[in-house]
C-alpha cells in the first residue's frame, strides 16, 4: 500500500524524495509518559490490551473486558 497525501492540489503519492529527514530521532522518543489520574470514563474492549505506568488514581469508571496492566 502506497502512502498518499491530500491537499489543495488533490491526492498525490508520497515518495521517498518528498520525505523530510531533517528531524533527528532523539532519546526523548524512548520514554513514554502518561498522566497519573484517570478522570474520564472508558472501556477496554475484550479484544484490546491496556498498559499504564503507576501509580494511577482512578476518579472515573474504567470497564475492563480485556486486559489492563499497571506496572
Amino acid at each position: 500500500m502506497a502512502l498518499s497525501k491530500i491537499d489543495s492540489d488533490g491526492i498525490s503519492a508520497v515518495t521517498a524524495d518528498k520525505l523530510d529527514y531533517s528531524l533527528k530521532v532523539t532519546d526523548v522518543n524512548v520514554v513514554r509518559r502518561n498522566g497519573q489520574t484517570i478522570t474520564t470514563d472508558f472501556t477496554i474492549a475484550s479484544d484490546e490490551n491496556g498498559l499504564s505506568a503507576g501509580p494511577i488514581t482512578q476518579d472515573a469508571t474504567v470497564t475492563v473486558n480485556g486486559y489492563w496492566s499497571i506496572v
